[in-house]
């Protein structure tokens, strides 16, 4: 719930007012093109799948900016008297009322669908890395085989360069380091060192 209600970066809430913007302005002009040929009862179905668009590709944020911007678009030009905010009729208030529940529910209900489908990949990805993992070590027989399984598998995990270094007496050495063209520099080393001499890491 706390990660739900987190505000995301600027970015990304930028990112999301534009998907949602572009979302609700693809609904209004498909139902304007479409009320030149016939009638469309039901305008508010364009911007309902406006607000899944937002939510699938953009998540819960998205899915409330477009519910908004949508709700705020099918007042202004299908609700009567067009291309004003006033609502004329009771019923209209009642139905804009509707929408907007609607659209809130919906789009929430599709990112939390996207958000599981998410954790799901990561998941089976976690699982997979695991089972890699553990059948490259039931293969090896020597303790440098292990080093190198573990930086590789290390590395495939988090995407970046990976040094095991172990204890050589009392110093430290390089055991094994992926991708193998890697070195680590003086720097690193007398970084790693200083840890090792302060918090015996």
């Amino acid at each position: 719930v706390r990660e739900r209600w987190a505000r995301p970066p600027a970015s990304r809430l930028v990112l999301d007012a534009l998907v949602a913007v572009a979302s609700t302005m693809v609904a209004t002009l498909v139902g304007r093109t479409i009320e030149t040929a016939i009638e469309l009862p039901n305008v508010s179905i364009l911007y309902l799948v406006a607000v899944l668009v937002s939510a699938t590709t953009r998540g819960y944020f998205g899915a409330i900016l477009a519910s908004l911007f949508s709700a705020l678009a099918y007042n202004y030009f299908f609700i009567d008297p067009r291309e004003t905010f006033t609502i004329a009729q009771p019923h209209e208030v009642l139905a804009l009322v509707t929408f907007f529940i609607a659209a809130i529910l919906g789009g929430t209900l599709a990112s939390r669908l996207r958000d599981q489908v998410t954790i799901s990949g990561t998941r089976a990805r976690e699982t997979q890395l695991l089972y890699d993992f553990s059948r490259k070590l039931s293969g090896t027989v020597k303790a440098e085989d292990v080093d190198w399984a573990i930086v590789n598998q290390t590395h495939l995990a988090l995407g970046r360069p990976v040094v095991l270094l172990t204890m050589d007496g009392a110093e430290l050495r390089v055991s094994a380091i992926w991708p193998p063209d890697g070195e680590l520099g003086v720097t690193e080393m007398t970084a790693a060192r200083w840890a090792q001499d302060t918090h015996g890491l």
